[in-house]
């Protein structure tokens, strides 16, 4: 539990500071932190909770959890299955 209570703190700061100033959460390390805790997530099976982080990051411009949301998205996990915002994501 603390460690998921550690990725919403983390993935809070991100957003927050992403909406203000994208290049600024970048440069703290902040989204990167993040995008790494959602991929443990996947790995621990936690497609669901991933998949709410990812496209929050995905939707302030990071790329790389617009492509990670894609392969969820393409493969049905923690999301309804769907090749068309699949293939948008990637």
């Amino acid at each position: 539990m603390r460690r998921h209570a550690g990725l919403l703190f983390s993935f809070a700061l991100t957003v927050g500071v992403a909406a203000h100033d994208p290049a600024q959460a970048h440069n703290l390390g902040l989204t990167t932190a993040v995008v790494e805790a959602a991929l443990s997530a996947v790995k621990a099976g936690h497609y669901r909770g991933a998949a709410l982080v990812l496209k929050a990051l995905a939707v302030v411009g990071n790329a790389e959890a617009r492509g990670e949301l894609g392969v969820l998205y393409a493969n049905g996990r923690g999301v309804e299955r769907n090749s068309e915002e699949a293939l948008w994501l990637y």
